[in-house]
């Protein structure tokens, strides 16, 4: 593969992987009191008021996943030269989500989708020869 699909398949999986990275990061930075709070508070004394305590909870919750989704973009795309068109549709609902909170980061979705969706479009350039661990080429469009 030659050209910007191929490199914005290249980038789809990394950049997830890091916003997960950086939803981890900072919150176990900016939310270590909270999380101290609720871990001494054990299983059951958690202050359900406490809703900046809830926050940081989900807020480190999300990055587990955006990392793992971005772990697996990038393995699938390095095996099989595609990115799953349907990424581009859940990088687009997240980044919609701005609407109801403009301060957050949900726009940084944005330009991922974008970049999912270029690297996604039907027709794009076949599997090299080799990927397929057969030495043929492969078209990826199926």
């Amino acid at each position: 593969m030659t050209g910007s699909r191929s490199d914005a398949g290249r980038w789809c999986g990394p950049l997830l992987a890091a916003t997960g990275l950086v939803h981890l990061a900072y919150g176990l930075g900016a939310g270590w009191d909270s999380l101290v709070t609720m871990a001494r508070g054990g299983i059951n004394g958690v202050d359900a008021a406490a809703h900046a305590d809830q926050m940081w909870f989900w807020f480190l919750a999300a990055g587990v996943p955006l990392l793992l989704g971005g772990q697996l973009v990038s393995r699938l795309h390095r095996r099989t030269g595609e990115v799953p068109g349907f990424l581009g549709w859940y990088l687009l609902a997240l980044a919609s989500l701005v609407v109801w909170m403009p301060a957050g980061g949900f726009w940084l979705f944005l330009p991922q989708a974008v970049l999912a969706f270029v690297a996604s479009r039907p027709g794009r350039d076949r599997v090299p020869a080799g990927a397929s661990g057969t030495g043929e080429v492969v078209d990826a469009s199926r």
